[in-house]
């Protein structure tokens, strides 16, 4: 029946088939036959415990087991169909074959024989056959079907909408011609067709993967399994049919059944050979089908179907050279066991060969037919066969003389082939394959059908010969073919070489490349020694010359890059220049750099010029010297120091080696030439110029506004006074801490010019208060207190009459120092006297003037006493007054300085002196700034001071008798006349405090707009400009500010602001505004721009067409 073809991988060549005949040698028959078959050829009978079947299919799975399907079982009753659709497999290694249990989900196909059977992937398929009529179905069988459970399963391939039905029938063949992992292309062709014809089309099969994995269905699965246990392993299969044209083909064999087919490996061509008609005729001819075109590839070519010449077929009708050719038959098998060639093995002739078992190998290359002897069979007919995956041919069953069988047979038959040296050839003489020797300057393998020349580039000298003999390594072959003598190689020339053996042509000798160099013969080439090179094609190498270099295998010498030298021939490497010295490229030495010039690191291609700022006298060096701090130079490349120049007034250079000097910044000046800094405007001073050549350019902060650092570059650095501090009434003095007695909140309390009463029976004893602390329980104070008294003492309110040598108001008992500031950097507080062994101070003649500086508490009431301790050694004076304490007070009434003390030291006297004298401060000079200056101007000798000071008055008394009283005046008491506060207990004369007016001994507040400094009779009427609040007064800065609601303002936009009157901007004129120069001056319009009505706050640009001149308040039209 039906051919069983074995799965093959792609492929991709058509074997070339020699279709002419071999002509004979006229020796041939001399020549040896063939090798004898070996025992491994021969047939060897299995068990044959297998069903009893004949029209099945047998396909193997692997080299074990071998896939059994369909046929007819009992060979008494004729196409009786076996009814059991069961897969049955067999096992070659236990020799026992079983039914496989199975679930299909897609149906059940029908028990058949005659079908054609044929592999892809995993996946059996079996087409047509007979079951109680002609069918034209495809199955495909998977055995395991699922991931977890063992059984197979039936899946029916079904058509695609677009393809042909195919034809019913039986006893056809399937023949594999091309497949892939993504398709198969089969063809089918003949069989015995409905109403027992004969069929001859030709059909064409594309199979491809679907997407249906397959439906469980609860009742096909066994009890306790889920449809977990039963995933497909594999989806559908979608078939598409087309009927091949074969019209073109000058003949085509007739139709036929019982047939068998084989598409050798590497060939899109089916053979056909055998097969017989419904009426008995038998075929014995041989057919081959191919494409009419021979795709390239075949996958492109067939993978979207047949359509147009895709499905063009040629028939070509095989005539064999040979005169043995099989007997004709049908219900053989025909299977491929060496590569082009297959064997014929069983099927029913005429009688007397009714059951056959002789084989027939045809040899595609030979375009003949042998007769193999593989021993004894079973004759048999409709058998099914098949080739396992290492090469053994097996059948199974089939029908002999005595009806349907069970034997099972397998060999793994290899054809009778030369040995190597020859060539297998068809001898007509001998009618048989004969081995033909090989001649010398040819050769074989074994197997071979031609001896083959030696190729150029080797030579045998033997007959017989299986290889030739290659020519050395650095030798070449002269071209011919055929050579029988090592003469036939030649030597690579120099320069060139060849590291193969068996080079066909001078070609081969590679050219030596640049770097390598090579001798007559040579077999590689070899590389030049550092210091050397080659150009390519070279024998030698050629040293390198001074100034170049080479590493090894070098094409050429590289010159020394720049900053390296190399001095000898035959360099490996090049040396670096060191610094001070350079090199351009391929140089032998190397020069020194000349005045001017530097290089600061080894390997330099050039010198550098000495920067701005630099210079070098000298040759060879590695670097430049640097201009001093203060001087600078702008030229390069300079050669002498003569060129750094001093920096100008107004400007400073910080560091050596600068190229130009920078101006001071603003907040900074400098007044002398060839400095290296800028000296700062001092605290309370700023300045916004840039390049100042003189201290005037600093400007005092507004007075109660303070810098806290010098160089101040912005009047925004003139901060308000905190909390604790009040201003100081001259611009740029600052802030000074709050006297004991007195206290500011904040920065608004903080701007006037004294701080604020402590209310009575509150205090601070310390000065720099920001509020008041409240007497305890027992004591009181009165206004302005720094302590509070026991009631009984002094108070108003005591009727105590004796007499108390405590503190009166405003007088402060002991010997406390006030609080000294450091003034100029050169301010230090000198402790207490020598007796008390504190470390002094001392001063040498020719130093400066030591100063100590304070401001006068004035809730003090006075006297104050300055006194300290000296000691001189050595002292020489020209005047008395150049060795004493000197006292001096800022403001005085006229905001100078004035001097108002000296306390003079005997120079005569070596050993340490104390002097003291009194000082009572007027009501102008207290809260003032006091200095006090230790002063020696001798012009030789050293002092010593100790214990320097201004000191409250110690001895002042405090006791005097009723109705006496003590002021300012004095610290002597006084009698009472017409002093309403003298009671017969006690005098008590109180000081007139600030924001109050006193007279016939009551004191009343200032009223709005009035103030007082303290000790007043009457109250002042409040300043232009001024602010006054509860008795105190606040001047608004001169210029720039207003005072606005009781509060000093910026100069608004459109204004200037002198003295705290604020004046309109004429036209023509403009103010931006502010408490800084713009808020102090109107500015007259630019050309161009004109401000046309008072006020302006900004100028307008003239329109297009018009202009204007400075200070103008409309524009004209632009001159033609």
């Amino acid at each position: 029946m039906a051919s069983v073809l074995l799965l093959r991988l792609p492929l991709t060549l058509l074997l070339p088939l020699l279709l002419l005949a071999i002509p004979a040698s006229p020796t041939c028959s001399s020549y040896q036959s063939v090798a004898p078959d070996k025992v491994e050829n021969q047939w060897r009978a299995l068990s044959d415990d297998v069903i009893t079947r004949r029209g099945h299919v047998a396909v193997a799975l692997n080299d074990d087991q071998i896939l059994l399907y369909g046929g007819i079982e009992k060979a008494n009753a004729r196409n009786q169909v076996a009814n059991d659709p069961s897969p049955y497999v067999y096992s070659r290694s236990t020799g026992q074959g079983s039914k496989h249990s199975y679930t299909s989900f897609d149906g059940t196909p029908s028990a058949r024989f005659g079908h054609a059977a044929w592999k892809w992937l995993n996946s059996t398929y079996f087409y047509s056959g007979f079951t109680q009529d002609y069918t034209n179905d495809l199955w495909r069988i998977d055995l395991p079907g699922f991931t977890v459970n063992q059984n197979a399963t039936f899946r029916q391939v079904n058509s695609t909408a677009s393809s042909p039905v195919p034809v019913k029938c039986y006893g056809g063949i399937a023949s594999v011609l091309w497949q892939s992992n993504a398709m198969q292309v089969v063809m089918t062709f003949g069989g015995t067709g409905e109403g027992a014809v004969n069929l001859d089309a030709v059909q064409l099969l594309l199979l491809t993967d679907g997407s249906d994995s397959g439906v469980c269905g609860v009742s096909q699965i066994g009890s306790g399994e889920t449809c977990g246990d039963y995933v497909a392993v594999r989806t559908d299969t979608v078939a598409l049919w087309a009927t091949a044209d074969t019209s073109s083909s000058v003949s085509s064999p007739l139709p036929r059944t019982g047939h068998a087919s084989v598409t050798p490996t590497g060939s899109l061509c089916t053979y056909i050979f055998g097969g017989t008609t419904t009426t008995g005729d038998l075929f014995g001819d041989l057919w081959r089908l191919c494409p009419e075109t021979n795709p390239a590839n075949p996958s492109s070519y067939w993978g979207g179907g047949f359509s147009g010449s895709k499905k063009n077929f040629l028939w070509k009708a095989i005539t064999p050279n040979s005169t043995f050719v099989p007997t004709a038959r049908y219900g053989h098998i025909m299977h491929e066991l060496v590569a082009g060639r297959f064997l014929v093995h069983g099927g029913s002739g005429a009688w007397p060969d009714l059951f056959m078992s002789k084989e027939a190998e045809y040899d595609i290359e030979m375009n003949v037919w042998v007769e193999p002897d593989l021993g004894i069979s079973d004759n048999l007919r409709y058998h099914g066969g098949t080739v396992t995956p290492s090469g053994e041919l097996v059948f199974f069953g089939g029908e002999g003389i005595y009806g349907n069988v069970a034997s099972v047979f397998q060999t793994n038959y290899t054809s009778s082939r030369c040995g190597a040296g020859f060539a297998q050839i068809y001898c007509a003489d001998t009618i048989s394959v004969v081995c033909e020797p090989c001649q010398p300057g040819f050769f074989s393998g074994a197997g071979d059908y031609v001896c083959s020349e030696c190729p150029s580039g080797s030579f045998s000298t033997d007959v017989f010969s299986i290889e030739c003999t290659m020519c050395l390594k650095g030798e070449y072959g002269d071209g011919s073919e055929g050579g029988t003598s090592a003469g036939h190689c030649l030597k690579c020339p120099t320069g060139k070489a060849s590291g193969v053996e068996g080079a066909p042509g001078l070609a081969d000798c590679a050219q030596c490349p640049g770097g390598t160099f090579s001798g007559l013969g040579a077999w590689n080439c070899t590389d030049c020694d550092a210091g050397f090179y080659s150009a390519a094609e070279a024998s030698v190498c050629s040293s390198c010359l001074a100034g170049t270099f080479s590493a090894a295998a070098s094409a050429s010498c590289s010159a020394c890059s720049a900053g390296k030298i190399s001095a000898l021939d035959e360099a490996t490497a090049c040396t670096n220049c060191v610094a001070g010295r350079y090199s351009g490229g391929g140089a032998s030495e190397c020069v020194d750099c000349i005045p001017g010039t530097f290089s600061s690191s080894d390997a330099s291609s050039s010198c550098d010029d000495c920067v701005a700022g630099r210079y070098q006298e000298s040759s060879a060096q590695t670097s430049c010297d640097l201009c001093a701090a203060g001087k600078t130079s702008a030229a390069v490349a300079v050669t002498s120091s003569s060129t750094c120049t001093d920096c100008g007034k107004g400007k400073y250079a910080a560091s050596t080696g600068m190229d130009a000097c920078v101006d001071c910044e603003a907040g900074k000046y400098q007044s002398v030439k060839g400095q290296s800094s800028c000296d700062l405007c001092g605290y309370g001073k700023y300045s916004t110029s840039t390049r100042a050549k003189t201290e005037g350019v600093c400007l005092s902060c507004p007075v109660g506004r303070f810098t806290p650092s010098e160089g101040s570059s912005s009047y925004s650095d003139c901060s308000t006074c905190p909390a604790g501090k009040y201003s100081l009434p001259e611009e740029g003095a600052g802030c000074q801490e709050c006297q004991r007695g007195r206290y500011t909140a904040d920065a608004a309390m903080a701007s006037k010019f004294n701080c604020t009463l402590c209310d009575r029976n509150f205090y601070t004893d310390a000065v720099g208060q920001v509020a008041c602390v409240s007497c305890d329980a027992g004591k009181f104070s009165h206004l302005g207190y720094s302590k509070c008294i026991d009631c009984g003492l002094t108070s108003s309110d005591s009727a105590s009459t004796e007499a108390y040598s405590g503190s009166l108001q405003g007088f402060y008992l002991g010997d406390e120092i006030l609080d000294w500031l450091n003034v100029d950097g050169k301010v230090e507080e000198v402790g207490g006297g020598p007796a008390e062994g504190i470390g002094s101070l001392t001063a040498s003649a020719g130093d400066s003037n030591l100063e100590m500086a304070a401001t006068l508490d004035f809730e003090v009431t006075m006297p104050l006493v300055l006194r300290g301790h000296a000691k001189g050694t050595g002292v020489v004076l020209s005047d008395p007054s150049e060795f004493g304490l000197s006292l001096s007070i800022l403001g005085g009434g006229n905001g100078a300085w004035e001097h108002v003390l000296f306390v003079e030291f005997d120079a005569s006297d070596s050993g340490w002196q104390f002097k003291e004298e009194w000082f009572y401060p007027t009501r102008e000079q207290v809260s003032q700034r006091a200095t006090v200056e230790l002063k020696f101007e001798g012009s030789a000798g050293t002092v010593e001071w100790a214990g320097v000071g201004l000191y409250n008055s110690p001895s002042a008394s405090c006791d005097c008798a009723d109705g006496e009283y003590m002021n300012l005046d004095t610290p002597n008491c006084r009698t009472c006349v017409d002093q309403p506060t003298c009671r017969a207990v006690l005098a008590e004369c109180y000081r007139c405090p600030a924001g109050y007016a006193c007279g016939a001994g009551v004191m009343m507040k200032c009223g709005e707009g009035e103030y007082s400094w303290g000790g007043e009779l009457d109250c002042q009427q409040c300043e232009p400009g001024w602010i006054c609040e509860n008795g105190l007064a606040l001047p608004c800065a001169s210029d720039g500010s207003i005072k606005e609601n009781g509060v000093c303002v910026d100069c608004p936009p459109g204004f200037n602001c002198r003295n705290g009157v604020k004046y309109q901007c004429v036209e023509g004129t403009y103010s931006v505004g502010g408490n800084g120069a713009a808020g102090k001056q109107c500015i007259n319009c630019e050309p161009g721009k004109f401000a046309g009505g008072k006020g302006s706050a900004s100028c307008d640009v003239c329109p297009v067409g018009k202009t204007s001149n400075h200070g103008a308040s409309l524009c004209f039209d632009d001159p033609p």
